[in-house]
């Protein structure tokens, strides 16, 4: 494309040209010198007669109208709007102060390389900038946050430019909606549907931020479920990975709900340490307690006692036991202990024969405690029975899946020793890589607990694989 002017050139009378910093599809980024001043000054330029929409004039117009009421030491001072009329056409011009440095993009292809805490000095800066504009009434929203849009000083000061994409209620009678401004891969989902809000910019600065890390476009980068998965393209530490996950969240309500809110966040690691597995579907009345964080899960199953819910011993199976219990007890004073023996004998051969249970299981049921503990390093599983402890421990990344498993047990009825029958015992089951371990535990829990322990313990185990690449095992986590 044919510039309209070249170094030397004088524009209004007044901006000598230097150097040429940019081109785009309707003009030209100078770097110029006030004459009257000797001051070094940016002039984005847009020629009419290459404009193809009416609204590329309109939003230019909009940028000045924007730029002069800012003050903020990240964006270079508004200075000068002037028009030029030419034979071929008529230019327009924003003057504004030249921002000292090289943009991100120039930094990287220039072979520069970056580490954890440079980034995030990044990030403050254009956050602290963002919640300026974000806090304006109407808030400015920049809608093309990305490398060649950011500046950088030697120093690591960091100035955003080109507000030709500001957010203004601009309608499209065409389309009935807004018009789609941004750079793709580094453009929030929303605004490929003409939407903008102030957590647009939040997902820009962040694919910036990829662009730094992995010196990739992030539109080149793998995604998973329709979010950008980059864990194992970079090198830092799972804080900051939480981080700028949040902030590349598809649906703009799952991110930070604002730049300070992103800012906090990212100064204050500890605020992202929050649930991330929810009680979903929980049965309701089960006594198991679930807490999780993005480090640690634990699951507790407690003793039944005289819990009614989640597939223990019902109040009335209570009752049927223990209160004939307490009579005969009372009873002892009375009848001879042979007697009172064969009482209780005969009675609890008829519970056995009624609720089909063993007196094992009305023990395990009623005093045995359970609890399960997954991290990033290992995983510990113990029960608790009448004082006594069993652990079971290893390592998580070879953990290969929960599942449920159903055995059977067969029994012989009371009164005809020659039949029987079959009681279905269901339970849940790790399974690990060592020698295909199987664990089996949660026993006495209903099907409906069993099937929850099972959606929230493989939520978080997907959890871990996404912040700790390594320790997904060779096939996926699979519910059987």
């Amino acid at each position: 494309m044919k510039r309209s002017h070249q170094p030397g050139d004088i524009i209004a009378e007044r901006y000598r040209i230097i150097a040429i910093l940019g081109q785009g599809g309707t003009g030209t980024t100078y770097e110029a010198q006030d004459q009257k001043n000797n001051q070094r000054v940016a002039i984005k330029e847009m020629s009419l007669r290459r404009i193809k929409d009416w609204k590329d004039l309109d939003l230019f117009e909009r940028e000045a109208q924007v730029l002069s009421y800012l003050n903020h030491p990240a964006i270079p001072n508004y200075l000068d709007y002037c028009e030029v009329d030419t034979p071929q056409t008529r230019l327009f011009y924003i003057v504004q102060e030249l921002a000292p440095g090289r943009s991100l993009f120039d930094w990287i292809q220039s072979g520069w390389h970056t580490q954890e805490d440079e980034i995030k000095d990044i990030a403050v800066q254009i956050l602290e900038t963002l919640i300026y504009l974000h806090h304006i009434s109407p808030p400015i929203i920049h809608r093309d946050i990305k490398p060649q849009n950011i500046i950088r000083r030697e120093d690591g000061q960091v100035f955003l430019v080109d507000f030709g994409s500001v957010r203004h209620a601009y309608w499209n009678r065409r389309n009935q909606g807004m018009t789609v401004v941004g750079t793709f891969g580094y453009m929030a989902p929303e605004q490929d549907r003409g939407q903008a809000y102030p957590a647009s910019d939040l997902y820009g600065l962040a694919a910036t931020l990829l662009f730094l890390l992995t010196h990739r476009s992030p539109a080149d980068l793998p995604q998973k479920r329709l979010k950008l998965d980059f864990r194992s393209r970079v090198n830092v530490s799972p804080e900051f990975a939480d981080w700028l996950d949040k902030m590349l969240e598809p649906v703009v309500e799952d991110r930070f709900l604002s730049a300070r809110a992103a800012l906090n966040a990212l100064q204050n690691p500890k605020t992202l340490i929050q649930p991330v597995i929810e009680n979903r579907r929980r049965p309701a009345g089960s006594q198991i307690t679930l807490t999780a964080t993005k480090e640690q899960f634990v699951i507790t199953i407690p003793p039944a006692g005289f819990n009614g819910t989640g597939g223990y011993l019902n109040p009335l199976a209570w009752s049927l036991l223990l209160i004939p219990i307490t009579v005969l007890a009372v009873l002892t004073i009375a009848i001879p202990n042979s007697i009172y023996w064969l009482f209780l004998g005969l009675y609890i051969s008829l519970m056995i024969t009624m609720h089909k249970i063993s007196v094992l299981d009305i023990v395990l049921r009623a005093a045995s405690h359970i609890q399960l503990k997954i991290n990033s390093k290992n995983f510990q599983l113990q029960w608790t029975l009448l004082g006594l402890n069993k652990t079971i421990q290893g390592r998580t990344a070879d953990l290969k899946r929960l599942e449920i498993i159903t055995q059977y047990r067969a029994k012989t009825k009371l009164m005809r020793k020659s039949e029987t029958y079959i009681i279905p015992v269901r339970k849940c089951r790790l399974v690990t890589q060592m020698s295909h371990q199987r664990i089996e535990f949660a026993q006495f829990i209903s099907q409906r607990e069993r099937e929850w322990v099972i959606e929230e313990v493989t939520a978080f185990l997907e959890h871990l694989h996404q912040r700790y690449p390594h320790l997904k095992p060779e096939d996926d986590y699979e519910r059987t």
